[in-house]
């Protein structure tokens, strides 16, 4: 239902109070992954690097917004696809084992080097969406507004990033998605 108007309501203001609630939600989900990489950038930058971090995350989710709505849309004429919840977790699963994944999740991990504050919190936020976007899928796909969903989905992350192998991680993780996607197609 996140995707539907409210009987009145208009699309920009519809659009307005998703990118309110999925900003609202980034702020706790990706908090933990955050402070410990503002850990690594100097100190008087923090709060610049955090506000730089959080706007790519709202960017992501106005871009997110008109697929859902479409998709959405798609549905409601073709109820198969609301039965596709599995296949996007095991879809995520399967991004969880790749290369590319293990490439991001490096990137997301990495020092700011030379880069501070506002650049650092923007090209931190880009490597941690791209590095997220299968859990994200997952979240989205289970929906965004189940607790239990958002809670599983924040351990992931902060998991892949605590941990001293964040590739190994990744991959459990993975795999731990691709069992679930299969449970919910057959139970």
């Amino acid at each position: 239902m996140m995707w539907m108007r409210m009987p009145g309501q208009s699309w920009p203001g519809a659009a307005a109070m998703f990118i309110a609630m999925w900003t609202a939600m980034m702020v706790p989900m990706m908090a933990p992954s955050l402070v410990l990489m503002l850990r690594r950038a100097p100190g008087a930058g923090r709060i610049r690097a955090a506000a730089g971090y959080f706007l790519v995350w709202s960017l992501a989710g106005v871009a997110v917004y008109p697929v859902g709505v479409a998709l959405m849309a798609l549905a409601m004429r073709s109820p198969q696809l609301m039965r596709a919840t599995p296949l996007v977790i095991v879809l995520a699963g399967v991004v969880q084992l790749t290369s590319w994944k293990s490439r991001q999740l490096e990137l997301c991990c990495m020092p700011p080097g030379t880069a501070s504050g506002w650049s650092y919190g923007i090209r931190l936020g880009w490597r941690c969406v791209l590095c997220c976007s299968g859990l994200m899928a997952i979240l989205l796909a289970a929906g965004m507004m189940d607790l239990a969903a958002m809670a599983i989905v924040t351990a992931a992350i902060t998991i892949e990033r605590f941990v001293p192998w964040p590739r190994h991680a990744a991959r459990a993780i993975g795999v731990l998605a691709i069992a679930a996607g299969i449970g919910k197609l057959f139970f």
